[in-house]
């Protein structure tokens, strides 16, 4: 059902007529593959009229997600750099300073094992 609308909705933002459903039980296996036969020819149709809207310079959703998705994984990519800046820079501390960061995680544990409750 999600997707059913999920189709309709695009098909009327690309102004393409719909066929009409019924909403129906389909239990029976020639119900289901008329169903998945008119989703097909649904998909088909969306398909060419994505590509005939981008033929004329329209931008479809297709472009906004691959926009969004470029830029979340520009924002993955800088999270990793940064974490690894870290990570090198708190190896170098320990190397530098072994024991005050032994002593350091010892007093964090102790902490963290008092606020806990058991």
């Amino acid at each position: 059902m999600f997707a059913r609308s999920r189709a309709s909705r695009l098909a009327e933002r690309a102004s393409v007529p719909m066929p009409a459903i019924e909403v129906a039980a389909m239990t029976k296996d020639d119900d289901l593959r008329a169903e998945v036969e008119a989703l097909r020819r649904e998909v088909e149709a969306l398909r060419a009229a994505q590509s005939g809207a981008s033929a004329t310079g329209e931008t479809g959703a297709e472009s906004g997600e691959a926009e969004a998705s470029a830029g979340f994984t520009d924002q993955l990519l800088a999270l990793s750099r940064e974490i690894s800046e870290f990570t090198e820079e708190t190896e170098k501390s320990v190397i530098s300073h072994p024991l005050s960061s032994v002593l350091g995680a010892l007093v964090l544990g102790i902490l963290i094992g008092r606020v806990l409750p058991r």
